[in-house]
């Protein structure tokens, strides 16, 4: 067991956990931050377990690399945040793990957009841990006066005693250029959505010069997503965003907005979504009314598409489901425009015209134990349907069979995408 006291005041502090195999060392190491009194922190080595490809355990590892804006909070630079550099230098640490002496680090930065091998480079202070003699804190000060705008790209260079070399991730953050930031967010979305499927919205940010930032989606106030840092060139840049919905059973109305937080600047988009319950639910005991979903000032929200239904049958018992102007779509009588399986048909299924709406059938036969059906359209299905279960034998095993039985109404959301104009 081993103890370590902190200061109260603390938000966060660095945990390093070494693991010795044989005659190896795997370190691992992770950013605690203080949220509660008590954490359970997993730091099981998943590269020593198992069947696992072969790695050069010579090579220094890269950890942890955070970055600091003048004399500000130290970030994790693989965090999402709309932080930017305006006149202050950038400070980036890491922690190295290495088995031989680090013997050269540098902080590496190139203007975002150009070319990559013309990068710059900054020397990195290197300062062993006292709790091992192979892991080493980082630390290199890009100065603002080489940073120029919309951003600079950084990442961390090593090499150690044995000629092994590692670079961590490249980074982004916004360098606040000298012009003003002008143009528009526009979001293109579907207002309907049935709910508890992922909403993915586009916004369109349209300027006349070059910006660096993100683009949040925030839904009822709340933000629920922030698209990865970006450059926003000139002309129109699209940003894919998503919000996954929640289930719900009722209508219900959310408010969205897109916000573009390009450095100190922001602009917005505005729209709303609909969402709805894709499937209903419903007995078959009465004539089943099937309508459109509509909002309270009759806009139809989703159409009815899909009728399904089953029941386990013994043989003795048949489906007999009717239209709304009293057609037999499926039974056992002459009159029944279905009144075997479709399963052996292309498709499996058999297109039906009644008046002037097309149906498309798929029914198992009365001869399955699992006796079921499905109708759907192109079109809204809609009116007074009737499904019922005859029996061949036996009335009251009818009754109880339709008292068991439901139907499902599977909705569609009518397409209306829509595409809001912000400032």
């Amino acid at each position: 067991m081993y103890e370590a006291s902190i200061d109260p005041n603390e938000k966060s502090f660095e945990i390093l956990a070494f693991e010795q195999i044989g005659n190896n060392v795997y370190s691992q190491g992770q950013t605690i931050e203080v949220n509660g009194c008590q954490q359970t922190i997993d730091f099981t080595n998943e590269q020593v377990s198992g069947q696992q490809p072969s790695i050069d355990l010579s090579t220094p590892k890269i950890f942890d690399v955070k970055f600091m804006v003048g004399n500000g909070t130290k970030v994790s630079s693989s965090e999402i945040t709309n932080q930017y550099v305006d006149g202050k230098p950038l400070t980036v640490s890491g922690i190295i793990s290495t088995p031989t002496q680090l013997t050269h680090a540098e902080l590496r930065y190139i203007t975002v957009g150009h070319n990559p091998i013309n990068y710059g480079t900054v020397a990195m202070e290197v300062t062993p841990l006292p709790i091992t003699n192979s892991t080493y804190i980082i630390t290199g000060t890009i100065p603002s006066e080489v940073m120029q705008s919309p951003a600079v790209q950084y990442w961390i260079h090593v090499e150690n005693q044995a000629g092994k070399r590692s670079d961590s991730y490249q980074y982004s953050i916004g360098v606040k250029p000298s012009y003003p930031i002008t143009g528009k967010l526009e979001l293109d979305v579907s207002q309907n959505r049935a709910a508890g499927t992922t909403a993915r919205p586009t916004a369109y940010f349209t300027s006349d010069n070059s910006a660096f930032g993100t683009i949040s989606l925030v839904v009822d106030g709340n933000t629920v997503y922030t698209s990865p840092p970006q450059l926003f060139g000139s002309g129109q840049t699209a940003v894919s965003l998503q919000w996954k919905t929640q289930p719900t059973d009722q209508l219900s109305n959310h408010q969205i907005q897109a916000i573009a937080n390009l450095y100190n600047d922001k602009f917005t988009a505005n729209a709303s979504i609909t969402t709805f319950s894709s499937v209903k639910t419903v007995s078959i005991l009465q004539p089943i009314q099937i309508d459109v979903i509509a909002d309270k000032n009759g806009h139809t929200i989703a159409n009815p598409k899909v009728l399904y239904s089953s029941f386990k049958n013994d043989g003795s018992m048949i489906f007999q489901v009717t239209a709304p102007d009293g057609t037999c779509v499926i039974g056992g009588t002459k009159d029944c425009l279905v009144q075997s399986s479709t399963f052996g048909l292309p498709g499996q299924m058999k297109s039906i015209t009644i008046g002037d709406h097309i149906y498309r059938v798929r029914y198992s036969g009365s001869d399955n134990p699992l006796e079921r059906f499905s109708i759907t359209s192109v079109d809204p299905i809609i009116g007074q349907w009737k499904v019922e279960i005859d029996s061949t034998t036996n009335l009251l095993q009818q009754a109880q069979a339709m008292g068991d039985v439901v139907l499902k109404i599977k909705y569609e959301a009518e397409r209306t995408p829509f595409i809001s104009q912000g400032n």
